[in-house]
């Protein structure tokens, strides 16, 4: 309910809850030596990770990379995902502490970027990785070139699966060069020792109030069409068919028209990534939030495309990103560790 409150005011209903995470191709994980059970119910640290990309790597006779271990979408609408979801895991769970103080100022923040300039010089990413958009990475995963990507849903394993049903089937309609691919859903790594914290993502139905006045009965109506969609029946069918949890006990509980086949390793996995999901912070003021923003859109997302081109050091995004911190909150507003 949280995830659709500001200060004291309830604004919309939630529908579902899903983690961002990222995902391994089976046979690739497990022929790089990859106990991924228990990654998915125990986690993994970067230092771990880092060795088990190392180790899906593949070059062909000439040297050249023809499967990478890991590749994020970076590129178009997912500019800012790579970091944000990384973040959570690296002691960083929001832009601001318990005590408002912006965050990416901490060392724990230039430890992350170090990392993430690390996995592209290793090899085990692409260099081109800040041009790889959403469904460059989905096709990379499909067609083999990758053994995990990210970021994703648990509704991927089903588009895989659906793949397979088509290159089985020989007509056509799967995608080019598409191979078999059991997806197997993962959890991030964790980073500078943190606890691992994943990205919640929480949908729902949402009012907006238009400038003439609402009645009362208007609004009765609104809070009920709300409630309808966002329960019962309705919501459990739409979040079984994109393999989504329902948050109501009405929608777990409501029959579903169809049973889609499920990893059940899968099913342990998001069940133990959602255990760990945080309430959202709804104490954090609104101006405070759109400054965050701010120097989210104009040097964070700029610097990081940057950094994942080898435009600019992890150092240099860093500094970029304290300067414009104390520009906005002042020595006594960010976090200095």
């Amino acid at each position: 309910m949280q995830y659709f409150q500001l200060g004291d005011g309830q604004y919309g209903l939630p529908a579902y809850m899903a983690i961002h995470s990222i995902g391994g191709n089976r046979q690739f994980l497990e022929e790089a030596g990859i106990d991924w059970r228990s990654v998915q119910q125990n986690g993994w640290t970067y230092d771990e990770f880092r060795e088990a990309i190392k180790a899906g790597v593949v070059k062909d006779a000439s040297g050249e990379t023809t499967r990478y271990g890991f590749v994020f979408a970076t590129a178009g609408v997912t500019s800012k995902d790579y970091l944000s979801i990384m973040a959570k895991s690296a002691g960083l769970p929001e832009y601001f502490d318990e005590n408002l103080k912006f965050t990416y100022t901490s060392k724990n923040f230039l430890g992350l970027l170090e990392a993430i300039r690390e996995m592209i010089d290793d090899g085990s990413m692409p260099k081109e990785l800040s041009s790889i958009d959403a469904g460059k990475r989905w096709n990379m995963f499909l067609t083999g070139q990758t053994m995990i990507t990210g970021k994703g849903l648990a509704s991927f394993e089903n588009s895989a699966r659906l793949n397979n049903e088509k290159i089985q089937a020989n007509d056509g309609s799967a995608v080019a060069d598409s191979i078999e691919a059991e997806y197997i859903a993962l959890p991030v790594p964790t980073f500078n020792g943190a606890d691992y914290v994943p990205t919640t993502v929480v949908d729902g139905y949402i009012a907006l109030r238009g400038k003439k006045e609402p009645t009362e009965q208007h609004i009765h109506n609104i809070a009920l069409a709300m409630h309808y969609l966002s329960s019962g029946s309705i919501a459990a069918n739409y979040s079984n068919e994109l393999f989504l949890s329902p948050i109501t006990e009405s929608a777990r509980n409501a029959e579903v028209l169809e049973e889609y086949p499920r990893n059940e390793d899968n099913l342990k996995a998001d069940q133990a990534m959602m255990d760990k999901a945080v309430a959202a912070r709804t104490d954090i003021p609104t101006e405070l939030a759109a400054e965050a923003i701010k120097i989210e859109t104009e040097v964070i997302v700029p610097k990081l495309q940057a950094l994942l081109a080898d435009e600019i050091t992890p150092q240099e995004m860093y500094d970029a990103v304290k300067a414009a911190a104390v520009k906005s909150f002042g020595e006594d507003g960010v976090v200095v560790d």
